[in-house]
């Protein structure tokens, strides 16, 4: 039944015409965002003080937590298209931009700067917890990892 609540949430917000009827769901999603991005970080810094239980299972022999190199540059580099995607190819950017009242339309490169710079710094310290909580053991989605680590997370996921 979920996937059926998220279709006709999803239309629902296709009905606006423009960009300013969605300021309170902007509101509410960036909300939304930074309270998961926070809960992640504490949850991760409390795991990196605490340290985690011994992996079990094939990854065993891996790292303990802290810092230390995780993955290859080959995965970097297969992981760049789509970080830069997420970043730069924002479709609606041209629509958003013809809304703006003209007074305000010099500043949109530097909002689009603040906000490119706000989305690097979120991703780089969610990505430093994790590995400061996980070590080598961190494993590709951080929420599903902190989610087996405590079940009553549950909802983060």
């Amino acid at each position: 039944h979920m996937p059926w609540a998220f279709l006709v949430v999803e239309l629902m917000l296709c009905l606006p015409r423009n960009f300013s009827d969605l300021k309170w769901v902007t509101v509410a999603s960036l909300f939304a965002t930074m309270s998961v991005v926070l809960i992640m970080s504490l949850e991760s810094a409390r795991i990196a003080h605490e340290g985690v239980p011994p992996p079990v299972g094939p990854s065993a022999n891996a790292s303990t937590a802290g810092f230390f190199p995780a993955t290859c540059v080959s995965g970097l580099l297969a992981a760049l298209p789509i970080t830069l995607y997420g970043f730069f190819c924002q479709f609606q950017a041209p629509q958003l931009y013809s809304e703006l009242q003209p007074q305000h339309r010099h500043n949109a490169p530097l909002v689009g700067g603040v906000a490119t710079a706000a989305c690097f710094s979120i991703y780089a310290v969610v990505g430093l917890l994790g590995y400061a909580a996980f070590g080598g053991n961190t494993e590709s989605d951080i929420l599903a990892q902190l989610t087996k680590l405590n079940p009553l997370s549950h909802w983060l996921c």
